[in-house]
């Protein structure tokens, strides 16, 4: 016979059972993460780990940004100011240096997390709670988001997370706030610039605000790299680490599958050198090419159609680009998993980009081997599907 305390328990477990479920499954990928905070890979060990310890013998916040730090080789730490900061701040509690980078990390992988749902309940209102708690449980156990920051200990996603809030400022129409939060973004990581042309097509198509909103891009950094001038760095200093981090690779993809892995694999300096500019231009003619059909059919500006836009061109500028890193496809798979819930049709393809990057991901973190040739064809096709499939879905909303 049950007891009423019992009776009370078990009543309280099944009225609450989708919450319950969802606390333990975020309980289940804070453990995942914390069972591979001891891997070390080359990163961590010849430069995160170097860099973090510089700045806490220099002082930590009141002083570990006063000079250069210097990674295994002797180059100049390529990562901004601002992320210098918040090691910095991190080099004051009594963590190991691996642990210290891999948490701040995954403080913005649940950050991100929620930020996504926010957007997905903007879009999708009437299944927003069904569709938010599908996205957050992916993300969570998604093997690219824990291998990027616990495993690897990068930080892709917290200027993913600054670009998200910037996308979901604008889908608000709250453009200042879109721009500040896109600033922070650029203040974080120079890859950031991967959601710019977006940024200025919106500027173009939507005439609702002025050119000089875009200011607030750089006055926003400047104003995060306060911490480093008052450390005794200049803005010389700052523009440096962008410029290096442009000039720093020499071959045509730097892990990444691009477009000109096709015909060339990668490995060779003489394919950078003969292919660099016409990748650019190649770049720009794309983006040029989505942004004309956009307006010449007038697509609409929907909340759906931003996401769809600004999707395909991330991806465009990443999958064209040379010297692309396997990471830096990060923001435009974040965006994929919004449009999988607003499109479900894309499923295939979400789950080919996936396979893709953690293809990629084992050879940066285990040195695992693959054919970068294959890689590449196997990625055209699927950026081919996405544009297609989202360009249909585009010009139906349009004659609907």
């Amino acid at each position: 016979m049950k007891i009423k305390a019992e009776e009370r328990v078990l009543n309280f477990l099944q009225n609450h059972i989708d919450y319950i479920l969802l606390a333990l499954i975020l309980c289940l990928s804070v453990g995942i993460r914390f069972t591979v905070r001891f891997f070390e890979n080359g990163d961590a060990i010849n430069y995160l780990i170097p860099w973090y310890e510089q700045i806490k013998a220099n002082g930590g916040i009141f002083g570990g940004l006063s000079k250069p730090i210097y990674s295994f080789d002797g180059t100049v730490c390529n990562y901004s100011f601002v992320y210098q900061f918040f090691l910095a701040i991190l080099s004051h509690f009594p963590i190991k240096p691996l642990y210290g980078i891999k948490l701040l990390s995954c403080i913005f992988d649940y950050l991100t997390m929620f930020e996504l749902a926010r957007i997905i309940t903007l879009l999708i209102p009437e299944k927003k709670v069904q569709k938010s708690r599908i996205a957050v449980v992916v993300f969570a156990f998604h093997p690219v988001v824990f291998m990027n920051s616990a495993l690897w200990g990068q930080c892709d996603v917290i200027y993913c997370f600054w670009i998200l809030l910037a996308l979901d400022m604008f889908l608000r129409e709250k453009h200042r706030l879109g721009f500040i939060f896109y600033g922070i973004a650029f203040a974080f990581k120079l890859q950031a610039v991967f959601f710019l042309p977006f940024l200025l097509f919106y500027y173009f198509y939507k005439k609702r605000f002025s050119i000089i909103n875009f200011l607030l891009i750089p006055i926003t950094a400047l104003v995060l790299n306060i911490p480093a001038f008052i450390q005794g760095r200049t803005i010389k200093d700052v523009i440096s680490i962008y410029t290096g981090n442009t000039n720093m690779y020499k071959i045509i993809s730097m892990g990444y599958p691009s477009f000109w892995n096709i015909i060339n694999d990668g490995l060779k300096k003489e394919g950078y050198s003969s292919l660099k500019y016409v990748a650019i231009a190649i770049t720009v003619a794309a983006l040029a090419i989505h942004m004309y059909v956009w307006l010449k059919r007038g697509v609409a500006l929907t909340h759906k159609n931003m996401v769809y836009m600004a999707f395909l061109l991330t991806f465009t500028t990443v999958f064209f680009l040379p010297s692309m890193h396997e990471r830096y496809g990060f923001v435009y798979e974040v965006m994929a998993l919004v449009i999988l819930m607003l499109y479900n049709k894309t499923l295939p393809l979400y789950l080919g980009l996936s396979t893709i990057t953690l293809v990629m991901y084992g050879k940066g973190l285990y040195s695992t081997n693959y054919n970068v040739v294959l890689m590449a064809v196997a990625n055209l096709v699927i950026y081919i599907g996405y544009t297609y499939l989202l360009a249909k879905k585009m010009l139906k909303t349009e004659t609907e």
